[in-house]
């Protein structure tokens, strides 16, 4: 715990202190579980820079700024790809400056990027008329190119990433039900996201619908995440899980799902571990064809028999199927091996691909519903419990930021692939079966996702 506490200054800035402007240490109940509803919020308050916040306005922009199709997903590719590249650096600045700090910062930098998107087809007409180039595509695609750069660096990446390593450094015990609580909320969140957003693009305009967007950011998520978020319960003089305080260190239970953390992993020493390229090649593969299906979401409808109403109304059956898959996740982490969940997971995504080589038919739609709605239940709660489990809590923003950055470069190539394969070969179908063979892969690897604690456990005991 020693660590926990050198990372904070004795006497950090008023505004600032763990004990301001309340101490969570005088809560009636644990404060923990006052830090998994912040922190839901907070991955919530992502949603504008996922791409299930820009499925909606994918049409809308290309009509406004004048670039078709195969550009945007360009440009989208390239934000995204650059913003992964930046993640190691914000996991670094979230090791060094705390949770509050980064997620009150991130909520407010959201929500002027929400804006700056706002207005994105008219910041590029006015750069054209005073560089004198109004007819290129190259100047919208470049704003436009730097908004989706900034949206996927603090959206997809440090609101979320700030999020989950709060409730990682909050709990051990209870890590998995408490992201699986959380998991729930997010997962139904996300998938209506898409339906809400189209209804306030409606009702508001589109530029409207992400004027509302940034005022929740910049005075909703900013004052909530100051008011409640808190770096890990020991600079609050409390112990993870709610076992008592510091002065009762001795009451610490042991996690009876997990080995005991015997090691913090550096970064560098995690890399040379298999499991962590295992975790993070699934997630990488998963997460770039969740982001071009939702990004192209329309079109692929079309090709799957679906109208544009159809296919935003799977997300919520597929929120129903997340419910359970998030719960099964959490309690399972709570009493077995990760590498379980993992394999159930996978199989839920080869389900989904399968599912859409037989659509419009009633098994393809049931097949897509269960198994995407499976995998994106169980996965955004597996990365939030994994980590800390495997690697220890000490270098938790480093290592969650190196594997966020690469699932996000993977989420990059998603739109592009699927652009490529709508404009070369004419439809999707060669990226849906080509992703079946993928899903057959990634269960094989799960089989080897191994907790590096366990060994060392295992070690030390034929030691003794």
């Amino acid at each position: 715990m020693d660590f926990f506490r050198k990372q904070n200054p004795e006497k950090p800035e008023s505004f600032w202190r763990p004990d301001f402007p309340f101490s969570p240490a005088k809560w009636p109940f644990f404060y923990g579980w006052v830090v998994m509803v912040a922190a839901t919020f907070g991955l919530i308050a992502s949603i504008p820079g996922q791409t299930m916040g820009f499925s909606v306005f994918a049409e809308i922009l290309i009509d406004e700024l004048g670039l078709d199709r195969v550009r945007l997903s360009m440009a989208y590719f390239l934000g995204t790809a650059g913003s992964g590249l930046l993640l190691p650096r914000g996991g670094r600045f979230l090791d060094s400056h705390g949770i509050r700090k980064t997620m009150v910062f991130s909520a407010w930098g959201m929500g002027l990027v929400v804006i700056y998107l706002s207005f994105s087809d008219r910041i590029a007409a006015a750069l054209g008329f005073v560089i004198g180039y109004t007819e290129t595509w190259l100047i919208p695609f470049v704003v436009i190119g730097f908004g989706f750069f900034m949206a996927r660096f603090l959206g997809q990446g440090m609101l979320m990433m700030t999020s989950q390593a709060m409730i990682g450094k909050w709990f051990d015990r209870r890590r998995g039900i408490v992201m699986a609580l959380s998991g729930i909320v997010v997962s139904m969140a996300f998938s209506v996201s898409p339906k809400v957003f189209d209804t306030l693009i409606n009702s508001l305009g589109w530029r409207g619908a992400w004027w509302l967007m940034a005022g929740l950011l910049i005075f909703g998520m900013g004052v909530i995440a100051w008011l409640f978020f808190r770096d890990n319960p020991e600079e609050c003089g409390l112990l993870m899980d709610g076992d008592g305080s510091i002065k009762n260190h001795d009451k610490t239970k042991k996690n009876t799902a997990a080995p005991p953390t015997l090691k913090e992993f550096t970064l560098a020493e995690a890399k040379r571990i298999p499991s962590f390229w295992i975790i993070i090649l699934i997630g990488s593969y998963f997460t770039m064809f969740i982001t071009g299906y939702a990004f192209h979401v329309v079109s692929v409808g079309q090709e799957l028999g679906l109208d544009k109403n159809a296919v935003l109304n799977l997300f919520p059956k597929m929120a129903i199927v997340g419910i359970f898959g998030t719960f099964l996740t959490g309690w399972t982490c709570d009493h077995a091996k990760i590498k379980y969940v993992l394999i159930v997971t996978t199989i839920g995504f080869g389900a989904s691909m399968a599912g859409t080589l037989i659509m419009p038919s009633k098994l393809g739609v049931a097949l897509i519903v269960t198994g995407m709605g499976l995998s994106m239940g169980s996965l955004p709660t597996l990365n939030g419990i994994v980590w800390p489990r495997f690697f220890g809590r000490k270098h938790l923003g480093a290592i969650s930021g190196f594997a966020l950055s690469k699932i996000v470069l993977g989420s990059a190539l998603g739109p592009l692939l699927f652009s490529l394969s709508k404009d070369h070969l004419g439809q999707y179908r060669q990226l849906f079966t080509f992703s079946l063979a993928i899903s057959a892969l990634m269960i094989l690897s799960a089989l080897f996702t191994n907790n590096p604690q366990r060994f060392l456990v295992n070690l030390s005991e034929s030691d003794n």
